[in-house]
């Protein structure tokens, strides 16, 4: 005959067992699930633009545009349908002030590498983080000496109209980049600051062949700007 006491203490300690394996494993998938979940959403997310607002690609047409030449002014057709007809002329007077036009000829062959995007849907306005590469001469077509393949960077922002159906650059602002902390969501939000105004920042920019024109007068950009970076921009 069986021990009735002992058959129930087995049975209680096997059920022990089986709970405490059940527990565990519960335990352990949740907790992957949520670190799985928690990792998932510390990825920055790219968003897609509906058919009306301003999109990655317009931005991307407007960088390779402006950053890629030959030589100061080379690209002025190529950039010249991108931009409102009076950011078009201020630009070209920009390149034609003597601090720019004393490098012509001797920062060429300006290329775009890559770039990071944001965009501030609302305002219509594009934050862009560019690479480009050039080739600085020492002496005048004198391409044995020149420094070939200069590393450069530079932030801007881009404010846009829309006139009919695209959207056309009305402002250019050159400003420094600051990350935002990643202890919080990281989700592809940036801050900016501004660096200088648009004038100075043009003759800054001189000796790597690139120049910056404002569509506002300089002596209030340096106020403005803290409060129009202020916005949230997200990564394109």
């Amino acid at each position: 005959m069986y021990d009735e006491k002992k058959i129930k203490r087995f049975k209680t300690i096997v059920g022990i067992v089986v709970a405490v394996l059940i527990f565990i494993v519960a335990y352990s998938v949740g907790h992957y699930t949520a670190n799985a979940g928690g990792q998932a959403k510390n990825v920055p997310q790219k968003v897609t633009a509906s058919k009306n607002e301003l999109s990655r690609s317009t931005v991307e047409k407007f960088d390779l545009a402006f950053f890629t030449k030959k030589d100061l002014g080379e690209n002025r057709n190529r950039y010249k349908d991108l931009m409102t007809e009076a950011m078009y002329n201020q630009e070209v007077a920009e390149e034609n002030k003597p601090v720019n036009q004393a490098y012509k000829g001797m920062v060429i062959d300006q290329a775009l590498k890559s770039q990071n995007i944001y965009i501030d849907q609302k305002n219509n306005t594009a934050l862009v983080d560019v690479e480009y590469t050039n080739t600085q001469l020492k002496e005048p077509g004198n391409l044995k000496t020149a420094l070939k393949d200069q590393n450069n960077n530079a932030t801007l922002k881009l404010s846009f109209v829309k006139q009919g159906k695209k959207y056309l650059v009305n402002e250019i602002k050159w400003v420094s980049l600051v990350e935002a902390g990643s202890s919080s969501t990281n989700s592809g939000s940036v801050s900016f600051s501004s660096s200088s105004s648009s004038s100075s920042a043009g003759t800054a920019a001189s000796s790597s062949s690139t120049t910056s024109s404002s569509a506002a007068s300089s002596s209030s950009d340096d106020n403005d700007t803290n409060n129009d970076l202020a916005a949230s921009y997200q990564l394109w």
